[in-house]
């Protein structure tokens, strides 16, 4: 726009401003520079502490939170991942121009926005979804709907034939994001990502950002980035990439060489056993192995490196005998959780092959799935990622699969709890331990507590209650359902605070036809969750009140 237009314009609109009066422009520019609404997510597996304008927010992980009371001012916001001992920065910009602004740590939650079209024939197709991953700040002009519901249709004005509103919301983790961001072909975003997440001890992470560097760099420049990370982190997943990239050069014989060297003067070095296993044949790597083996029996690597061999040659009955030693250590990749599983499986060791999934099913959705088809619940289709992840912990209570006596006794409490019978549930000691019991999720919690005043459990109300004292929230939300803002604890916690007002018939029909709907809404796919099915099936089936126990 040239000068000449530009005055043409600001004249029109003085014009304009004379004829509707001066009150009309006041009120458009008060409006133009109102503090947009602020939202907070969290794409990380665990809590996350944010601050700003003199408050501090706890975000559940993969979860989010509207930021309220922000001034127009604030121009800074800080997380912490550490629980506030130290806090990194973020830049904002609140001054004007935007309906919505969403802080997105480390850009690592699957945020995103879409145009949703509603037309009076319904032959308009809404624009694809745009994700916003590996962006920190969001600043969004058009936002009708900030992660809520959208609802089915709207009022058209006038001589109008569609409307088209846009919608924000959280639907992915970091994971999607990697995700998404590698299948977009946004390395430098993915690897941006990766490297802020990064834990330099974790298999996993350590291959995917290898995997990201490889696609990206030369061979020269990957060398180079592997020595310089090897050196700096110190870690046998650095150290394994480093040696095994350059056993595919000029300098294999000098690695060969130089892990000779050290297992000659230290036969017992299991790094240094661990690293020459991976560059030589499985012939030569055996003896090498077993005798690190006597120094360390319990060597994660080392086992996992003789399962493999073995089983690599077929000789499962050997491979057997080291996998024990595999799945209970946290720091296993996820990889090498699902080929423990898989060996199991053919194995005929299903129970075996179930330890191993539930290990990393609590933090990683293939297992989740994984463990799913095992029992033949679920396929790829039938559980997207956001619902795996979002059920994760508790994907075999839901099932309704029995919980194996051997299994963790926290899980087999919570199976005891969702999935009764009730005198199984207060017949077993599980409810009573004290230490078990403050392991419970929020609704599980509640829901034991309910149990136990319904049938009179003076013992195990003692222990919920004081469970229930650690969490405030959840605690009002006991007394309060609906007073409580679902977003601050889950919405299975509504739920189960809701259950006891219906068994209590503190409820009115309508009160809990609003609770079940809003439960349901809750899934972002627009998918009835398995929380909301479970309270529609106990609304039907649970009429008797709970007995008349004090809390």
């Amino acid at each position: 726009m040239g000068n000449a237009d530009r005055g043409i314009s600001l004249n029109t609109l003085a014009w304009i401003a004379t004829g509707l009066g001066t009150a009309s422009v006041i009120i458009g520019l008060i409006l133009w520079a109102s503090t947009p609404n602020v939202y907070v997510t969290n794409g990380l597996s665990q809590v996350m502490l944010l601050r700003v304008d003199g408050q501090t927010l706890t975000v559940p992980p993969e979860d989010w939170k509207e930021v309220e009371g922000v001034s127009t001012q604030s121009t800074l916001a800080e997380f912490s991942l550490d629980k506030g001992k130290s806090w990194e920065r973020i830049e904002l910009d609140l001054s004007r121009g935007a309906r919505a602004v969403v802080i997105n740590p480390y850009g690592a939650a699957w945020v995103y926005t879409q145009g949703i079209v509603y037309s009076e024939n319904r032959d308009m197709d809404s624009p694809d979804a745009e994700h916003h991953c590996g962006e920190q700040v969001l600043r969004l002009e058009r936002a009708h709907y900030r992660f809520e519901p959208t609802p089915d249709t709207v009022e058209l004005s006038s001589g109008k034939r569609y409307t088209t509103k846009w919608v924000v919301d959280m639907a992915g983790n970091a994971e999607d994001c990697l995700y998404d961001l590698q299948q977009d072909g946004d390395l430098k975003a993915a690897e941006r990502l990766m490297e802020r997440l990064l834990d330099p001890n974790s298999e996993d992470m350590v291959f995917e950002l290898a995997g990201i560097k490889r696609r990206a760099l030369q061979d020269a420049e990957y060398l180079s980035w592997l020595e310089r990370s090897a050196a700096e982190h110190q870690t046998l997943p650095f150290k394994e990439l480093y040696t095994g990239f350059l056993m595919q050069t000029p300098a294999a014989e000098d690695t060969l060489a130089r892990l000779e060297a050290q297992l000659e003067a230290d036969p017992g070095a299991t790094e240094a056993a661990y690293l020459y296993s991976l560059c030589v044949r499985n012939e030569q790597a055996l003896p090498v192995l077993h005798a690190a083996l006597e120094t360390e029996p319990a060597n994660m690597p080392i086992n996992r490196r003789l399962a493999t061999i073995y089983e690599e040659q077929g000789r499962l009955d050997l491979a057997i005998e080291y996998i024990p030693q595999l799945y209970p250590h946290p720091e296993i990749g996820i990889a090498s959780r699902h080929w423990a599983a898989k060996t199991n499986m053919r194995l005929g060791r299903t129970a075996m092959a179930e330890a191993i999934l539930m290990d990393s099913a609590f933090n990683h959705w293939p297992s989740a799935l994984a463990l799913g088809r095992l029992h033949g619940e679920l396929d790829n289709s039938s559980l997207p990622r956001w619902r795996a992840q979002k059920l994760l912990p508790w994907l075999r209570v839901y099932t309704g699969e029995h919980i194996a006596e051997g299994a963790d006794p926290a899980l087999r409490l919570a199976g005891l709890v969702i999935n009764g019978p009730t005198d199984q549930l207060m017949a077993s000691p599980l409810a009573r331990d004290l230490q078990l019991v403050h392991t419970l999720e929020d609704h599980e919690l509640m829901l034991l507590h309910l149990v136990a005043k319904r049938e009179a459990q003076q013992d195990i109300l003692v222990a919920t209650r004081a469970a229930l004292n650690e969490r405030p929230v959840v605690a009002q939300g006991l007394e309060d359902p609906f007073g409580v803002p679902a977003s601050d604890f889950s919405e299975l916690s509504v739920a189960t605070a809701c259950m006891g007002k219906i068994w209590s018939g503190e409820l009115s029909e309508e009160e809990v036809a609003d609770m079940v709907v809003n439960v349901n809404h809750f899934d972002p796919f627009g998918q009835v969750s398995a929380p909301a099915g479970w309270l529609d099936e106990a609304i039907e089936s649970e009429q008797a009140p709970p007995a008349d126990v004090s809390n």
